[in-house]
């Protein structure tokens, strides 16, 4: 069985909001109620909620800065402007700072509970996402560390120092050096028992 979606409704004016989520507490929702932004703000971290329905015009933090906080929080849920007649522009900086959508007072209950609807099935494709990138990025962390241990441990060559590589430059010359002597020492041999036994006739 699936827990009730859990809904908070934000407005200054108590009777509007307590009216509002009777409403949707008999469509089955759980519901909480908060009188301004910074009560919100706390009831986001407690209650997480998965839809904000909130008045965009409130004294203090109004529904558009609130837009903007909840909205960049962790797992954060969807919001739904609610504005007067005539103040679109307040409307569209919600939905520019992350708002799924927004409604007009006097708001028609049967058009918020669809706008509602899509809300939550945004929150939910959000929060899929959310998991299929964390999962994919644990995966991917996995694959490295698996490809590492894999990998043979190469040992490092020292490099010739100058001392090496010059003795191994001079090596043939000091070879070529050493049978020129030898060469010489066996022509004097040669001529010394040349000299020894004499003319040959």
């Amino acid at each position: 069985m699936f827990s009730p979606r859990k809904l908070l409704v934000v407005d200054d004016e108590s009777n509007a909001r307590n009216a509002l989520a009777e409403l949707l507490r008999d469509e089955g929702f759980e519901v909480e109620t908060a009188n301004d932004g910074f009560d919100a703000l706390g009831k986001v971290a407690r209650f997480h909620p998965h839809v904000v329905i909130t008045d965009l015009d409130m004294p203090g933090l109004d529904g558009v800065e609130l837009v903007v906080r909840v909205r960049t929080a962790v797992d954060p849920p969807s919001v739904i402007g609610i504005t007067s007649f005539g103040e679109s522009t307040r409307a569209v900086f919600a939905l520019r700072a992350g708002a799924t959508d927004y409604l007009t007072k006097p708001i028609r209950f049967d058009e918020l509970l669809a706008v509602l609807a899509t809300a939550i099935r945004m929150h939910d494709m959000e929060r899929e996402i959310a998991w299929h990138r964390e999962r994919e990025g644990s995966a991917r962390l996995g694959r490295l560390r698996r490809y590492h241990a894999g990998q043979p441990r190469t040992r490092m060559t020292p490099k010739p120092t100058s001392s090496s590589a010059s003795t191994a430059l001079m090596r043939p010359s000091i070879d070529a050096r050493r049978r020129k002597r030898s060469d010489d020492s066996e022509v004097g041999s040669r001529s010394s028992s040349a000299t020894a036994r004499g003319p040959i006739v």
